[in-house]
């Protein structure tokens, strides 16, 4: 009998050793996860700065190019406009 206590003695410390193991990979692994998820955070975070900042500087950029449009709209009606003089002038 004391050969098998002996033998389920060696079977449980094996055990130990084998859940202990498990449970040092595990831990280990939910430390890398949730490294990954605060690194994927701060790059959503940076990511939304860059939306933020492309939604304020496209509201300039389209008024400034909106701006042109109309400077342009007056020089190329400039043509028409002498055209329609000169046929008023007629």
């Amino acid at each position: 009998m004391d050969h098998s206590n002996a033998s389920l003695e060696e079977k449980i410390d094996t055990l130990t050793k084998i859940i202990l193991g498990v449970n040092t990979k595990v831990i280990e692994a939910t430390k890398k996860i949730d490294e990954n998820f605060e690194i994927l955070d701060n790059k959503i975070d940076a990511l939304q700065s860059q939306l933020d900042g492309l939604h304020i500087e496209s509201k300039t950029g389209f008024a400034d190019v909106k701006h042109e449009l109309k400077k342009i709209q007056k020089v190329s009606n400039y043509s028409e406009e002498y055209e329609n003089l000169l046929k008023i002038a007629k």
